[in-house]
This record gives C-alpha cells, structure tokens and sequence, in this order.
C-alpha cells in the first residue's frame, strides 16, 4: 500500500538569533547519491560512493567560520564568478522519481539561486532557490520548482519564508514520485503541491549562480545531501 512519508527537519537545539545547532552526524543513509560537506574536511569533495567532487571556476568562493557552526562552511561574494558546479557524472545522482535533496543555508539578502539542476535554462531543470517575498522580515522565501523531465509544463513552485538574514536555516526539498507530491521544508515548516511525473534531475548542477536569470547567492551554504527515495523523520534527523 503507498504511503506518504512526512518528513520532518527536527533539530538538536536552537540557540540565538533563530540560528540552529546540530548534534555530529552519523555515518551517511542508505540510498545516498551526492553529500558535499563543503567544510574545511573534505572541501568541495563528494563523499558518498559516486565521488562527484564540485568545483569552483573562478576561485572565487571561500571557506569562512560563521556563527553556532563549529566548522567552516562556502562563503559566496553575490557576484557572477562566485559559484560551484556539481558535475553529474554519469547521472550519478539522477534522481528521477522519489528524491530528498537537504542542505543548510545562511542568506545576506538577495533573491538567488541555491541549488540548480541545468542553471544554463529558465525552468527546465529543477530548482531550489530564494525569492522576493512580501511578508517575511528577511523579504525572501525558499523556492523549489520542479520541472517534468520531458520539458513540459506544469513547472510547480513552492515557497516558505524564510524568517531573517544572517542565520542559518535548513532546507529539505522532497518530490515523492509514488504520491505525485512535491514537498518543501525550512526548519521543519511543510509547504506541499501536487506534481505527476520524472523530474528533470538528469544534468549538472550549480550553487550560487545562474545564468537564466542571471542571479547570484550572497551568502553561505554547507551540507549538501541528495537521496534517490523520500526518507523517514528518523533519517531526516540523522542526516541533519
């Protein structure tokens, strides 16, 4: 019998200015397809199996200490050399059907890109980003759209606001292919739509920049995760 699975980003504890801390995370979940730690450990290497290491073309993105993190992280300069490729390398991490794709970010300001897949193209690859937003006190939201992999629309959108500049929130984007349901959580916080299909997660993938349109993330960004399937609250903790 399918099932939805509700996936709930919990954490350790929360300390000031909003800013989440988090325990040491255990050996990687089952069904891991990419982990980018981008910290001073592994840098831009990929430590899951695939060993898809990012890379930085300009040089132009560096690693800084930031608050209630107790190791370094990705700092982007909000600038058009200031990004890093994820090369999908024999769609390694394809994940056309079920998927969870997690990270931690911490936003200067600006509507970006966080997370794409083919960031050459308007809404053809999947896509996690920030947006204008008009209630929020940080002015942005976290968006998610996610694309059919044959190109044609329903391109579907999901927004949560974020809830203030210079702090880290956690980010967790899910498409549950068997219940043709996409879902966005910012710190635990479920937004939800329908959505049928493949998603289009076959091409590389970008942080911190795109060409169309032509934004780029002031800001930082660590512990990029992406799973083939939906995971379990228990595993969503774990992975944090």
């Amino acid at each position: 019998m399918l099932r939805f699975i509700l996936i709930v980003a919990t954490f350790v504890a929360v300390e000031g200015h909003g800013d989440a801390t988090f325990s040491k995370r255990n050996d990687p979940l089952p069904d891991l397809v990419a982990f980018w730690p981008l910290n001073n450990k592994h840098f831009l290497d990929d430590i899951s199996d695939n060993q898809n290491h990012a890379t930085d073309p300009w040089n132009n993105v560096t690693l800084t200490y930031k608050t209630y993190r107790s190791c370094t992280v990705y700092e982007f300069r909000g600038n058009p050399s200031s990004y890093l490729v994820f090369p999908n390398n024999g769609n390694d991490f394809d994940t056309r059907r079920s998927t969870t794709t997690m990270a931690w970010v911490c936003p200067y300001g600006n509507p970006v890109p966080i997370f794409y897949f083919d960031p050459t193209l308007n809404d053809k690859g999947v896509q996690i980003s920030q947006v204008i937003t008009g209630g929020a006190p940080s002015g942005l939201s976290a968006s998610v759209k996610f694309t059919k992999r044959d190109g044609i629309p329903p391109v579907t959108p999901l927004e949560k606001e974020i809830p203030a500049l210079n702090t880290w929130y956690h980010l967790a984007v899910v498409y549950d292919y068997e219940n043709g349901m996409g879902h966005l959580y910012l710190n635990g916080n479920l937004e939800s739509a329908p959505f049928e299909g493949e998603i289009a997660t076959q091409y590389d993938a970008q942080a911190g920049a795109a060409l169309l349109p032509q934004e780029w993330f002031n800001g930082s960004i660590t512990c990029i995760q992406i799973y083939n399937r939906t995971l379990t609250e228990a595993e969503i903790k774990a992975a944090i």
